[in-house]
């Protein structure tokens, strides 16, 4: 029937909402999981580089950014100067001095440190006689190198003006403190986007628990219908089965009243029989 094929259509909708919702609860645990994971990581780093912490002196280096693949570079060429505060109150100290003249220029192509590192100004005249060359420039440009300027690569190997070179060898502390704080930036902006995906996601699944609320009541009511139009159906059935019987013993009553002789009592027993056969139809 029209009501059972009604039925059948809103319970196939309540369905299809039950599973979009289940995907979408499955797809928020897993970015809520993986949320977790980004801010445990985070949360780990931060405490081993002590960035919470109330240091009277903080280090030059928590204040410094390096784009992604020179820290290695940057830490060579700092090396322990990095953990230095520019905080006048230290005792030991980074102070901001300007250009007393014109600073001599980097030899040949080698590229100033600073186009890859920001930091306080009290690094700029550091950062900007210190230039990043590969090892075959470092090499070949090392003999032109001005006093107080230096040649890093990008994997740490150095040349400074007075001679002294170091050989890519194993990462500096520096070096490391660097990479660990680029990562910690990484996770932090991955970690927020997923605290963004899981706003999404759970507005997603709300919006989802509630169309399945709705499409399972809808689901209730079409069945309830088909069910009553049903019972409706089968009593208009059993009415109209009744009906004939009724009609049957009517014809019956009256072939027998045609064929009976004719008498007062007899007729008056006919009349009774046909009584009660209309009250019967009537019903």
């Amino acid at each position: 029937s029209d009501a059972e094929a009604e039925a059948n259509r809103a319970d196939a909708k309540r369905v299809e909402a039950a599973h979009a919702e289940t995907a979408i609860a499955e797809s928020l645990r897993d970015t809520e999981s993986e949320a977790l994971r980004f801010k445990a990581e985070a949360d780990g780093l931060s405490r081993l580089l002590s960035l919470n912490s109330d240091d009277l002196w903080p280090p030059l280096i928590d204040s410094v950014s390096v784009e992604a693949g020179y820290e290695a570079a940057l830490g060579s060429a700092l090396g322990d100067d990095l953990s230095v505060s520019t905080d006048s109150g230290a005792p030991v100290h980074w102070l901001t001095r300007e250009p007393t003249g014109t600073a001599p220029s980097l030899p040949g192509d080698a590229t100033p440190l600073s186009r890859f590192v920001s930091g306080p100004p009290a690094l700029t005249l550091r950062l900007s006689q210190i230039g990043v060359v590969t090892p075959e420039q470092g090499e070949r440009l090392s003999r032109d190198l001005a006093q107080g300027q230096r040649l890093v690569t990008k994997e740490g190997a150095l040349w400074r003006w007075d001679g002294f070179t170091a050989r890519v060898d194993a990462e500096t502390p520096a070096a490391t403190r660097l990479e660990q704080r680029n990562h910690l930036k990484d996770l932090r902006d991955q970690g927020l986007q997923l605290d963004r995906n899981v706003d999404e996601q759970r507005t997603q699944f709300e919006s989802a628990r509630e169309h399945t609320a709705a499409t399972t009541e809808a689901a209730r009511v079409a069945v309830d219908r088909a069910q009553r139009l049903s019972l409706l159906q089968a009593s208009e059935a059993d009415l109209g089965g009744e009906l004939k019987d009724v009609g049957e013993a009517h014809a019956e009553a009256t072939e027998a009243l045609e064929a009976m002789p004719a008498s007062a009592t007899k007729k008056t027993e006919i009349e009774e029989v046909r009584t009660n056969t209309e009250a019967l139809r009537r019903r």
